[in-house]
């Protein structure tokens, strides 16, 4: 079985590789490793939706997988999840595309340029049809921006539009290009931080990422049986 780990930054994913057995640099600037019956592709795409949109696609168009994990840290706007906390997005908005005027802020959907039911979106959102078998992992609803925001107001019309649960900066990107290439897909988040104004931010990213680690594991225990499940969910 293969599978593609698709994470922004090399260190989300310390202490994960250090359990892993190396095999090889592929092609493609691939990381090749072996656990146990898996070979586990891992892709540093980079940080924001530009680079994952294009790394990524570019590696599904080349490369034959079984599934594909996102992982990595993300901010949250809910204080019920606690720092630390592994998450499963299972749906996620582009926060930032839109028209934005002087007091207000139109998706694109809204503005009637994008069609809220058109494939791969539904009511204009991205929803992740499979991998619901993970009963342990809070589901979580999450936003995705190439900015990190810490300004109050901001962040307040982002809860009153959206009501997001997380943030982070290439979750809907790696939704759009799993959807379009209709592979079974999984995105985890461990919670680093809250997101709210800079001073008052209080930042775990070592909690963080020695939960994904665990979280991961796990995932990777049950994968197999599960991905031939999630693959008949696919839209067509």
């Amino acid at each position: 079985m293969r599978v593609l780990l698709v994470t922004a930054t090399r260190f989300e994913l310390v202490p994960f590789e250090d359990e892993l057995t190396p095999l090889e640099r592929g092609n493609d600037k691939l990381e090749r490793f072996k656990w146990g019956d898996l070979q586990l592709d891992v892709l540093v795409c980079g940080i924001g939706m530009i680079s994952v949109t294009y790394k990524l696609t570019k590696i599904l168009l080349s490369n034959s997988y079984d599934c594909v994990i996102n992982a990595g840290i993300a901010g949250s706007y809910q204080k019920k999840l606690r720092i630390g906390t592994v998450v499963n997005v299972v749906k996620e908005q582009f926060s930032a595309l839109g028209i934005e005027r002087t007091d207000s802020f139109q998706t694109l959907f809204e503005a009637g340029f994008l069609k809220p039911n058109q494939f791969p979106y539904h009511d204009g959102t991205l929803i992740n049809p499979g991998f619901r078998y993970i009963h342990d992992i809070p589901e979580v609803n999450g936003i995705t921006s190439n900015i990190i925001h810490l300004s109050e107001k901001k962040i307040q019309d982002i809860r009153q539009k959206f009501n997001p649960d997380v943030e982070s900066t290439e979750g809907a990107a790696v939704f759009y290009v799993c959807l379009q290439q209709k592979i079974p897909f999984l995105q985890l988040r461990a919670i680093s931080n809250y997101v709210e104004d800079s001073d008052k931010c209080e930042w775990n990213i070592p909690l963080a990422l020695e939960n994904l680690s665990l979280a991961l594991f796990s995932v990777l225990n049950r994968l197999e049986p599960a991905s031939k499940r999630n693959r008949e969910t696919m839209p067509t």
